[in-house]
């Protein structure tokens, strides 16, 4: 009878989300929001969409890149190709920040034997699990996120789908069920996908909410899902991974809500909830951070990183919107450049007291006849401006020094002044590696 009333239990489980977290989840989200337009932009520079504009409203505009056969798109006589750096500065912090193995060290909580051994098996395990959970790429997918968008989130947790798989009894029904084995598995967020109380820092606020696009097969698989939740696919997710919350009838995504409140004197086991179309799909759950004695811990389960810290903002900076405008002014010199080629290079013919009988082309090899006796010419093809290769130059110089990436100038030959630029550049690295190292703690 017991099984029966927590199968009830776990059907008729109520759906209605407590009034004070909707409160809280608006705050969040659209704290978020506000600058979410600019870490799109950043994040579209960074793969090379280099033509985007934020308007009044935050949206992002595309200018056209191509001019199309029936004449619409760019003008013809636009250039607008890019010269993405920005790739390449990205790729050197991201490689800075991943290309060491960061050396685990776990302290026994006492001096007896088998604590102490104990913590040496830690160590090892900790080492294989770096290759066998894919660490490395984890890293570098939350270090390419802080450089590039501000912040990156990873949360840690156990993914009992990984097999080898076996029978046991299923803890509601007690009816056999396979299950697998599980594994660490560790799940990554961007800035735009993670919220907490606007006004504090992420570390200080008592809660925090993940909000993400799934597929509905994969939300009605989830672990305790309340069959009596009726889905609709009611999110898309564009390119840049950000949610939105718009009906689409070939979508197949779910926005899902999680909700992480750490423990408190009023929820000492803290909360975990689910949310999706607005009502809770799957029964309340304690905070998911404990220890080795399957206690509550108070501790953030999200972990977060951030290139740059802002004392006196609730978001952090990262480093690519800085260098947006210098990205800009090296396109657009480029482009200069090549509608001077395109407008003035190219050899122009005057012809004094006669005319050609037909259209001058570029194919090599033809042949033209001219009426007259006058004088055939070539108009002198104007040099290009040194202007635009200075500016060009000076931009790529801000942006080196604003990366802290400079080249080494050619006055300096010495090996004493090479190493002491070279260390300067890195020491301005120093921080982040160093909150690196706490979010690997």
């Amino acid at each position: 009878m017991a099984v029966l009333d927590r199968v009830k239990e776990a059907i008729i489980s109520p759906t209605e989300v407590p009034k004070e977290i909707e409160e809280r989840l608006g705050r969040g989200r659209a704290r978020m929001r506000d600058g979410a337009s600019v870490r799109n932009e950043a994040m579209k520079f960074r793969r090379g969409d280099q033509y985007v504009y934020r308007s009044d409203d935050g949206m992002l505009i595309s200018q056209n890149t191509i001019t199309l056969s029936n004449g619409s798109g760019k003008p013809p006589h636009k250039a607008r190709t890019t010269r993405n750096f920005l790739k390449d500065i990205v790729a050197h912090e991201v490689s800075a920040a991943t290309s060491r193995v960061p050396g685990y060290e776990i302290s026994p909580t006492t001096s007896e034997p088998e604590d102490y051994a104990a913590a040496r098996l830690s160590d090892k395990v900790a080492r294989y699990g770096y290759d066998k959970w894919r660490l490395r790429r984890m890293t570098k997918s939350v270090v390419t996120y802080a450089v590039v968008a501000d912040e990156g989130f990873a949360w840690p947790y156990w993914d009992s789908s990984v097999g080898p798989y076996m029978q046991a009894p299923d803890p509601l029904t007690g009816e056999p069920k396979v299950i697998g084995r599980g594994e660490v598995g560790i799940r990554i967020f961007g800035p735009n996908e993670v919220y907490w109380e606007p006004g504090l820092k992420f570390d200080e606020s008592r809660w925090h909410a993940v909000e993400q696009a799934r597929p509905l097969e994969d939300v009605k698989a989830m672990e305790g899902f309340n069959l009596n939740v009726k889905l609709t696919a009611d999110a898309s997710s564009d390119e840049d991974g950000i949610p939105r919350e718009k009906i689409n009838q070939h979508s197949k995504l779910v926005l899902v809500t999680e909700y992480l409140e750490r423990p408190s004197p009023r929820h000492p086991e803290g909360r975990w909830l689910t949310i999706a179309n607005g009502k809770l799909i799957c029964p309340e759950k304690t905070y998911p951070c404990r220890d080795h004695e399957d206690r509550v811990v108070d501790e953030p389960v999200l972990h977060n990183l951030s290139y740059f810290l802002d004392p006196d903002d609730d978001r952090d900076m990262g480093l690519i919107r800085d260098l947006l405008d210098a990205q800009r002014t090296i396109n657009d010199t480029t482009n200069k450049q090549i509608e001077w080629k395109n407008h003035l290079l190219m050899p122009r013919i005057i012809v004094r007291n006669g005319e050609f009988k037909q259209q001058v082309t570029d194919v090599p090899g033809s042949v033209y006849h001219a009426v007259g006796s006058g004088e055939i010419t070539f108009f002198p093809p104007p040099d290009l401006p040194n202007a635009l290769v200075s500016m060009k130059a000076e931009a790529l110089e801000d942006m080196a020094r604003m990366a802290a990436q400079n080249d080494i100038p050619s006055q300096v030959e010495s090996g004493k002044g090479i190493q002491a630029l070279v260390e300067r550049d890195q020491s301005r690295r120093g921080d982040f590696f160093a909150e690196l190292a706490d979010f690997h703690s």
